[in-house]
C-alpha cells in the first residue's frame, strides 16, 4: 500500500496535465504523452532522491492519518481552486469555446486534492523511526 501510495502522485500529475490539455480541446500526439509521462517519472525519482522523507509528525492518539490528511488536502484544494480559478478567469479570451469556467477550477482542485491527499497519507503512515539511528 505505502508503495502505491508513493506513486499515486506522479499518476494524478500526470491526469491533470491529460484533463487540461482535453479541457483546453489541445491534442497531444503519442511523442507528447510519453515526454509528460517520462518527464513525470524523472521528476519523481529526482525527488525522491535529492529531498528524502523527513520523519512524519506525532500524531495525537486515536488520530487517523486518512483524516488529518483528507483535512490538509482540503485546504490546499480551496487555495488550488481560489489560483486555479483566477487563471483559468484570466485566460478565457484565449480559448472562449473551452468549457465553463467552474469546470475548469473544480479539476484543478480535484486534481490537488488527489495529489496532497495521497502524497500525506503516505507521509503520515511512514513507519515511525527509533530515536538514535539518525535515519
Amino acid at each position: 500500500m505505502r508503495r502505491v501510495l508513493r506513486l499515486v502522485p506522479t499518476l494524478v500529475a500526470i491526469l491533470w496535465v491529460a484533463g487540461v490539455a482535453q479541457l483546453r480541446d489541445y491534442p497531444m500526439s503519442g511523442l507528447e504523452w510519453a515526454t509528460v509521462v517520462a518527464g513525470a517519472f524523472a521528476l519523481h525519482a529526482i525527488g525522491h532522491r535529492l529531498a528524502p522523507m523527513r520523519p512524519a509528525p506525532r500524531l495525537p492518539e486515536g488520530t487517523s492519518p486518512a483524516t488529518v490528511a483528507a483535512l490538509a488536502a482540503a485546504i490546499l484544494a480551496v487555495l488550488a481552486t481560489l489560483v486555479g480559478g483566477f487563471v483559468e478567469a484570466v485566460l478565457v479570451p484565449f480559448a472562449p469555446d473551452a468549457p465553463h469556467w467552474a469546470l475548469r477550477a473544480t479539476w484543478h482542485a480535484a486534481c490537488t486534492f488527489a495529489f496532497c491527499y495521497c502524497g500525506f497519507l503516505h507521509r503520515l503512515q511512514a513507519p515511525p523511526q527509533r530515536l538514535g539511528t539518525g535515519a
